[in-house]
């Protein structure tokens, strides 16, 4: 990333990415106007300073930003605001008695030229310490041929105070002009320059309020933590001063300062600011926390595990703030825009000026010239869509919604067909208890007391013999088994068949219907819901316990707000048929299909794509990243693998399929915010422009509408903050 400054309108960004693109070794460069960030790709050959140097022979201020670069940024940030304001405040105080003195009756006729030429006199100090920026800026970009925001408002002001004088020093040397008619386009000058530099004033403070999400981020670091050192005392040292495998204490209700593993304690973590997830999560000795997370009533040693760049707080800060610094393509259309705008500005404006020239008014010439210039300043036009932006990726980052790039934001906004993984994404993941029954097929119940017939009883017996084995079955039996599970002995492992133990002096076997042949007739695979576990104890068929893959809290309610958002929804599994019919069919899903390889799951999303679909493909593991790379867009979850998080362009920290409803809520609204603005600035122009060149509208007035344009553009994007 870059720091840019002396950027001020649209025209500015597409002058600063093409300086840019133009250095070699650069591959691609995207510039914000509202973070006032440049994002360069390109290779290693490149060095920092030559993209520098190209940016400053543009006629711009580039650096390449330090650690503490927020609060860096926030620091030069207010002091320019604080300049403008100073700047502003100035020039618009000279700009009171100028327009005053334009009321009928309010300065006696012979008043008129010695107040006139003091504040002809006056306006000099405007146009060089208000204004020196604007003809700075244009002086040095003129014979670049680059034409801006600073070319309108220099020419505009520069050419009423020049009228102006020339009318007040040299009477009769212009038409229309004379010693007795005063200066009729003074007031110009100072309203001009003041209300562009009052409207800058206004939209850095609203870029820095849309920057409070990323620095509210970064805060949740703790300044300090309590570090344990070798001989167990604990002392307060900077977060900074952490390394990887220190040990610190994390009291109760103080902030984690780093990520790591818990080695003593237990306790709750609030994760929600990381992840959206507003219900604590349960953490103990083995487990990861987060730094910047809430840690609850218990009091936790952890180890640390990563720290500064590393940590997963400045990771997610990272990928905000390059999202940030990135446009949609809708912006795009800005670009070519801003290309092309100030040129034809320029054009009307000398139109209007030759026009009423000829229609014999040169006074309103002069008039309708610097109305169209001032009333035109693309200030809006920049902003409309970086504003909205960085406020909708905040709100998402708040969510645990983290897309890579504004470009996957405007893909997920457009999508209208949602392609799910099963496995991971709908549901846990992982095999888990739903049911238990008893049989009698093949012989009495076992004659074994207290309780045959509880379901405890017979998940212990299962779970003691088949504790020791690492197949997933087995582990679903022991985490769905009570506590206290008695020792096994003569354990046997039969492969492909299952488990032999003596428990509790009782002879168990455990295993698939396969094993047990004819001992149970009335247990088929696939009679009931999940996979069968067959329990003998004692030479006698004791029960069935079903294992399967569960759905995912909050599937169902994610499916059916999709649907709510006119979404289709599409089930593509690995699994077989069967299974994925039970889970799509259970969730009312608009199309299934099973038994589908990585391969065929690219094929099918092509097609769907092919068909006019917009597509967001949600999965979590290695098998779902191709797929995840042909969608539109591919929406990773969090606790799946780094690959699939690669190959996706927005992660869902929280491992939970509403967060998807969350993700296209907030990406819509953020694009319909942009969308918004660009009606009001284009709108805007269009009224505005006919109005300033058919003399409706003086320049006083244009500067004030230019001013509140912008203004209205800004407030617009705040309502995404609310």
């Amino acid at each position: 990333p870059l720091r840019i400054d002396g950027m001020h309108c649209a025209a500015c960004v597409g002058r600063v990415e093409k300086v840019l693109k133009r250095v070699p070794g650069v591959t691609a460069a995207s510039v914000s106007f509202a973070t006032g960030q440049a994002t360069v790709d390109c290779g290693e050959e490149v060095a920092p300073e030559r993209l520098v140097e190209a940016v400053e022979k543009a006629g711009y201020g580039a650096r390449v930003p330090q650690a503490a670069r927020l609060a860096e940024m926030d620091a030069e940030a207010a002091a320019e605001q604080a300049d403008r304001w100073r700047k502003a405040i100035f020039a618009l105080a000279v700009a009171l008695p100028a327009v005053l003195r334009m009321v009928p009756g309010v300065l006696p006729h012979a008043w008129m030229i010695p107040v006139d030429r003091a504040l002809l006199a006056l306006a000099l100090p405007v146009l060089a310490w208000s204004g020196g920026g604007f003809f700075r800026r244009t002086a040095r970009n003129l014979p670049q041929g680059v034409f801006d925001m600073d070319t309108l408002v220099a020419f505009g002001t520069g050419a009423a105070w020049i009228h102006s004088a020339l009318s007040l020093l040299v009477p009769g040397v212009l038409p229309g002009s004379g010693g007795t008619h005063g200066a009729p386009y003074l007031d110009a000058v100072p309203v001009v320059i003041g209300m562009v530099l009052l409207g800058q004033a206004l939209e850095a403070r609203a870029r820095r309020a849309t920057g409070q999400a990323l620095r509210g981020l970064l805060e949740l670091a703790p300044a300090e933590a309590q570090r344990i050192d070798a001989d167990g005392a604990v002392e307060s040292v900077p977060v900074a001063a952490l390394r990887r495998g220190d040990r610190v204490r994390v009291p109760a209700g103080a902030r984690v300062p780093a990520d790591g593993s818990i080695v003593s304690g237990e306790s709750t973590l609030d994760e929600s600011l990381l992840t959206g997830e507003p219900v604590p999560v349960a953490r103990g000795v083995g487990e990861r926390v987060t730094g910047g997370t809430v840690n609850g009533r218990g009091v936790l040693d952890v180890e640390v595990a990563a720290v500064g760049e590393d940590a997963a707080l400045a990771r997610i800060v990272a990928l905000v703030d390059r999202a940030q610094a990135t446009r949609p393509p809708i912006g795009a259309l800005v670009d070519r825009v801003a290309s092309v705008f100030v040129p034809v500005v320029l054009s009307l404006a000398v139109l209007a000026g030759v026009g009423w020239w000829i229609a014999g008014d040169p006074g309103r010439a002069v008039e309708a010239a610097l109305a169209t210039l001032v009333v035109a300043c693309p200030c809006a036009l920049g902003l409309a869509t970086p504003v909205s932006l960085v406020l909708g990726l905040g709100n998402a980052a708040r969510a645990g919604v983290l897309p890579q790039d504004g470009a996957a934001l405007q893909a997920l906004a457009e999508a209208d067909t949602v392609v799910f993984d099963k496995t991971g994404t709908l549901t846990v993941g992982r095999p888990v208890v739903v049911g238990v029954e008893f049989g009698t097929g093949g012989g009495p119940p076992p004659p074994v007391t207290p309780s045959p017939d509880d379901p405890s009883w017979l998940l212990r017996l299962a779970a003691a013999a088949d504790r020791d084995s690492n197949h997933p079955l087995a582990n679903a039996l022991v985490a769905a088994a009570p506590l206290d599970l008695p020792a096994a002995s003569e354990v046997v492992v039969h492969p492909g068949l299952g488990v032999s133990a003596r428990v509790e002096g009782h002879a168990v076997r455990v295993g698939g219907p396969r094993w047990f042949g004819n001992a149970s007739p009335s247990v088929a695979p696939d009679a009931d819901v999940g996979t069968p576990i067959l329990v003998e104890v004692d030479g006698t068929y004791a029960g069935t316990i079903r294992v399967c893959d569960v759905l995912r809290p909050g599937a169902a309610e994610a499916i059916a707000g999709l649907r709510a958002l006119g979404v289709r929804t599409v089930l593509l599994s690995g699994d077989t048929p069967t299974e994925a019919a039970r889970v799509g069919e259970a969730l009312g899903m608009d199309e299934i299909h099973g038994g589908v390889s990585p391969a065929g799951k690219l094929e099918l999303l092509t097609t769907l794509r092919a068909g006019g679909s917009h597509v967001a493909m949600v999965g979590d593991g290695v098998n779902d990243a191709p797929a995840l790379a042909a969608a539109d867009v591919g929406l990773a979850m969090g606790t799946g693998t780094d690959v699939a998080m690669e190959a996706a362009g927005i992660t869902l920290r929280r491992a939970d399929p509403r967060a998807v409803v969350d993700a296209i809520t907030l990406a819509r609204r953020t694009l319909r915010n942009v969308k918004q603005n660009l009606g009001l600035a284009f709108g805007y122009n269009a009224l505005m422009i006919p109005l300033a060149m058919f003399g409706v509208l003086p320049p006083a007035l244009a500067g004030a509408a230019m001013a509140l344009s912008s203004v209205t553009v800004v407030a617009n994007a705040r309502r995404l903050a609310k």
